[in-house]
């Protein structure tokens, strides 16, 4: 019954209507997780070491992560979701996979490439990750302006300081 007075069955209204139960699989590997976490507590010092870095480095590159922080999913903003597109499947194209989140699961001006740390990841790699973002974002703001714009009398100093503005 939920409240208001009418009899409404409450697996129809609209919190209920994509729960589930836990299937068997799924309770015996958060089980298992669990376990390793107890067993093992470095992972989540590592976890946010590695996410710290992450951060850090992303920032300092002068990607936009939003007000991200203490966590191992950081978001990197780009605002345009064919530019957020191009860039997933180019970083795809290098070994990364990142998918880009769209309208309508975050406004239009919203649009970000989400990353998901584990503890597993090395620096080299978070590095590797940053570079060739910085690499591909410069890349696609270039053939943005070079075929929207007169940008070809722009020096290229110009260009990379507004990456930002990607």
């Amino acid at each position: 019954m939920i409240p208001g007075g009418k009899a409404i069955n409450k697996y129809t209204a609209p919190g209920f209507v994509f729960s589930v139960g836990m299937s068997p699989a799924n309770a015996a590997a958060a089980l298992a997780a669990l376990q390793v976490l107890t067993a093992e507590p470095s992972r989540v010092t590592q976890l946010h070491q590695r996410s710290q870095l992450f951060l850090n480095l992303a920032q300092q590159k002068g990607l936009n992560t939003g007000i991200s922080q203490n966590s191992p999913i950081i978001p990197v903003i780009i605002r345009e979701a064919a530019k957020a597109i191009q860039l997933s499947q180019r970083l795809l194209q290098a070994g990364i996979n990142v998918q880009p989140i769209v309208y309508p699961a975050v406004s239009y001006n919203a649009v970000r490439l989400r990353f998901f740390l584990t503890c597993l990841h090395t620096p080299e790699q978070i590095q590797f990750i940053l570079e060739n973002l910085s690499i591909q974002a410069i890349f696609l703001l270039l053939i943005f302006r070079l075929t929207h714009s007169k940008v070809y009398r722009t020096p290229l100093k110009v260009l990379w300081s507004s990456v930002n503005a990607f």
